[in-house]
């Protein structure tokens, strides 16, 4: 549906329809909404990358029980699971703000799996305490968890990045 009908709907009189539809089709109207959605991609742009980081806070919370419970094979694909999963949301995200410069899609593909690598370390490391104090007598290694982690969150990313190049 186009705006024209759109407007007919919420019952614009149709010589208000045919003058804003005449001001947002011309050259000035398009470099107004232009300007408008580039202002808008800063926002974006970090507000994305802020709830990216909570995400990976969160994911890495809901390691814990696993990473507990479970050990070798099990433990590391539920850990690429998980990546993986949130490495898909991270791509969509990050893919979908128009008018992103290749700059911040280098800041985004570092500064995200940075965090992310530091959370899933910390969290490892908590859970190894964890252990501890439950008395269950094997623990993880952080930095195998953190690489298992970051590798399949950094490949939905990687992957679309080599593939739309071509």
């Amino acid at each position: 549906m186009d705006l024209a009908e759109k407007l007919r709907k919420k019952g614009w009189p149709e010589e208000e329809i045919e003058k804003t539809v005449m001001i947002l089709q011309s050259d000035e109207g398009q470099k107004k909404q232009t300007a408008y959605r580039q202002s808008l991609s800063p926002i974006l742009y970090w507000s994305a990358l802020i709830l990216t980081m909570v995400g990976n806070l969160v994911v890495s919370v809901v390691m814990v029980p696993f990473l507990v419970i479970l050990q070798g094979i099990e433990l590391y694909f539920i850990i690429a699971i998980l990546g993986g999963a949130f490495g898909l949301l991270f791509n969509l995200i990050i893919n979908d703000i128009e008018h992103m410069d290749t700059e911040h899609h280098i800041v985004a593909g570092a500064f995200i799996p940075a965090i992310a690598a530091i959370n899933v370390f910390i969290i490892v490391k908590l859970s190894n305490l964890l252990t501890d104090i439950l008395k269950i007598s094997f623990k993880q290694n952080a930095v195998i968890i953190a690489f298992i982690y970051i590798t399949s969150f950094m490949a939905p990313y990687l992957i679309f990045k080599f593939s739309s190049k071509e």
